[in-house]
């Protein structure tokens, strides 16, 4: 087995465990825009070029441009939650 793929086959072994043992996984963003009710906020998320939607738990009134850290449970991220808005 080469170097490469034993890498690969660890990699693919974490995603799976995180998936199974719905192990939650952070992520760190930037608000694109906001719904009018500050339930929802459009994001981007470092390392990815989609935009994605997403609850707001954090508490606080978001603003685009704000930086935020997501929480994505089990891994996905179409289905994480803003959890906090740093200043």
């Amino acid at each position: 087995m080469r170097e490469q793929d034993l890498i690969d086959l660890i990699d693919k072994r974490v995603v799976e465990a995180i998936k199974n043992n719905h192990i939650s996984t952070n992520h760190w963003g930037n608000v694109v825009s906001v719904a009018a009710d500050n339930k929802k906020a459009s994001v981007t998320i470092v390392g990815y070029t989609t935009e994605f939607t997403l609850l707001n738990k954090t508490g606080e009134t978001l603003y685009a441009g704000d930086r935020i850290l997501i929480e994505a449970i089990s891994g996905n991220l179409s289905n994480g939650i803003i959890t906090v808005r740093f200043e």
